[in-house]
């Protein structure tokens, strides 16, 4: 849709396919292993939003903008988002979007199958 994917489609990248199918065994296995093992579930959100913090920075230190690892110099999409200066806070909000997202679903979840 948004083209945000389309990497995953073409045939010369094998690697980046494997790391995105990664998660599809990845994302069940965690989500069983803190059933499993009664992780503290209420305060994993502050774990994601440090995790965020913390890839964003890694990635603009270590990469070039050529590139554009995570999308976090330019919006990786078929559109173009032309506000350079205030791409890191759409992209933190974003980012923050989907953990607080995610946390919603996950708390369902739980609460669902710990009745």
């Amino acid at each position: 849709f948004f083209g945000i994917a389309d990497y995953f489609f073409s045939p010369d990248v094998i690697l980046a396919r494997i790391i995105t199918l990664h998660h599809i065994i990845v994302v069940p296995v965690i989500f069983y292993a803190t059933l499993v093992l009664k992780h503290k579930k209420e305060n994993s959100w502050k774990i994601s939003i440090f995790h965020l913090v913390v890839i964003y920075l890694l990635t603009r230190l270590f990469t070039s903008p050529d590139v554009n690892i995570n999308c976090v110099y330019d919006f990786c999409g078929r559109f173009e988002i032309d506000v350079p200066y205030i791409y890191p806070v759409i992209w933190f909000a974003v980012a923050f979007l989907m953990v607080y997202i995610t946390r919603i679903i996950f708390v369902i979840i739980y609460r669902k199958l710990l009745k």
